[in-house]
């Protein structure tokens, strides 16, 4: 553990007074290791589409469910990841709800949060 010097104020004036507490290690190796995998995570769907499922990918697609669900479209254009040709395809309102539930599922698992 690393210590942090804190300085009290009162009355706005600065005590003297310094006080160390413990502040945990902010990174570990497994902890790294974790946030690498899940900043490139990808998921394929049983339509055999590769798609990207990192935080913000994750944020785009319940958007994008949410917006259809609201206008009530079924199906809308989505760039797929690397590797799938052509990259930008046709998908489903179906198949973006799977990708939500396989990507969250995979995040789960490599937190090692227990379903």
């Amino acid at each position: 553990m690393k210590l942090k010097k804190i300085n009290r104020k009162r009355k706005g004036f600065l005590v003297q007074k310094t006080e160390y507490t413990q502040v945990p290690e902010v990174y570990s190796k497994d902890k790294g290791e974790k946030e690498i995998a899940i900043n490139s995570m990808t998921v394929t769907t049983e339509s055999n589409k590769t798609f990207y499922a990192d935080p913000q990918s994750r944020n785009d697609i319940s958007e994008a469910i949410g917006i259809a669900q609201y206008k009530n479209m079924t199906e809308t254009s989505w760039k797929l990841a690397k590797g799938q040709e052509p990259r930008i395809q046709i998908v489903t309102l179906d198949e973006l709800e799977e990708v939500r539930y396989l990507a969250l599922t995979k995040y789960g698992s490599i937190k090692g949060i227990k379903s």
